[in-house]
């Protein structure tokens, strides 16, 4: 669980069920289970959660700029800590329309979001890194094959003067 403790006397303010937790902005972002699993965000004043999603599928991308991201398969929901409004847009999909797309990593940085794209042909796997700007609307991309870069897998990403360094 969870525990808001007073740090003059260590006296309780509240206690809630959660496996994970993350501090940001002025929320409490928790991770649990109780019919399914949940993301919530926790009102650090009162331990109220004041919104939740419940999906098995769903991931916690990363923050950015007062916008939760998340995914689920190819849609990523954004939720604002502020307003707790969510709006979602689609990663992918009409470039590859006749093969199977999945999603293989999905980084927020200072500067947008990384995706990175894989399918499946018969002979290799082609991929691509797909750089959004942060309402997911895409602003460039860099196709490329298994036989160009075999170990190319995005596992992290920093923007440094200008310059997208993948990990």
């Amino acid at each position: 669980g969870a525990v808001c403790l007073n740090t003059e006397t260590g006296e309780k303010i509240w206690e809630i069920d959660a496996e994970h937790g993350w501090m940001i902005d002025d929320k409490f972002l928790i991770f649990g289970y109780e019919d399914a699993f949940f993301y919530g965000l926790v009102d650090i004043n009162s331990g109220e959660i004041i919104w939740k999603m419940k999906d098995s599928h769903i991931e916690f991308y990363g923050h950015h700029d007062g916008t939760l991201y998340f995914g689920t398969g190819d849609e990523v929901v954004t939720v604002s800590t502020e307003t707790l409004e969510e709006t979602s847009f689609i990663t992918y999909g009409e470039e590859w329309p006749d093969s199977t797309v999945h999603l293989s990593s999905f980084c927020v940085c200072e500067a947008g979001i990384v995706v990175q794209l894989r399918r499946q042909e018969t002979e290799s796997e082609h991929a691509k890194i797909v750089f959004l700007d942060f309402d997911g609307s895409k602003l460039w991309e860099y196709p490329y094959t298994s036989a160009q870069c075999p170990d190319l897998s995005v596992k992290g990403v920093k923007v440094f003067q200008d310059t997208l360094y993948v990990l």
